[in-house]
């Protein structure tokens, strides 16, 4: 049952993953059986070790679940897919994840966001992974180039989840956007870059490969 599995931070990494670039569906066979699907979305160049070894590994840890991915060539983009009715009801049943479109209402379950600590930086890590960004300010005002962690969401519950958490540990640049209808969150400069590895990390070679360069 999903509700007996115990909290961990690979369990609270994938949920931050699937917050960031993932979908929940379930659907009925032409048999009338139940297909319960989670995938996540990435750049087919910039991801694919993230998505097709990483999160793999997690999945079948933790639910005893097989998993596959695929390129689609027409944006460009690996997709991970997973049917396993336990990490769907983990998902949908003990963390509160609606079936469909998530991308106005997603938030960090209560039950990650009560435990903190190491749990909350493992999700929030999950979610930078799959939906931030690393951008490197070549801009000659700098001696050398200026690290930027940033994110850009639509979702406001999960804009002032993140914002509580992080202004806590980190001097956070926060900004919406009206026209976009899109909050940024962003933490600058070399000693925030090496708390954030320090505290919270990456696990997506994407990001890792960025900050090896710089």
């Amino acid at each position: 049952m999903a509700e007996f599995l115990s909290l961990s931070r690979d369990l609270c990494e994938f949920v931050g993953a699937v917050i960031g670039d993932g979908c929940i569906d379930r659907y009925l066979t032409k048999d009338g059986k139940s297909k319960y699907h989670v995938n996540i979305t990435g750049d087919a160049e910039l991801d694919k070790d993230y998505l097709s070894v990483h999160l793999p590994l997690i999945v079948q840890n933790i639910f005893n679940a097989d998993s596959g991915f695929y390129f689609r060539k027409d944006c460009r983009c690996i997709v991970l897919n997973i049917y396993n009715e336990l990490l769907f009801s983990t998902l949908t049943k003990r963390f509160g994840f609606v079936p469909g479109n998530k991308t106005f209402t997603v938030s960090i379950p209560e039950e990650i966001i009560e435990a903190g600590g190491d749990f909350l930086f493992a999700a929030i890590r999950g979610i930078f992974d799959t939906d931030g960004c690393i951008f490197l300010d070549k801009r000659k005002i700098y001696k050398k180039p200026y690290p930027r962690i940033t994110l850009q969401i639509v979702s406001k519950p999960l804009f002032l989840q993140l914002k509580k958490a992080l202004e806590k540990h980190f001097s956070l640049y926060t900004h919406y956007s009206p026209k976009r209808e899109c909050y940024s969150l962003e933490i600058y400069g070399f000693r925030q870059l090496e708390k954030w590895m320090r505290l919270i990390g990456f696990s997506n070679q994407r990001h890792l490969r960025k900050i090896e360069a710089y």
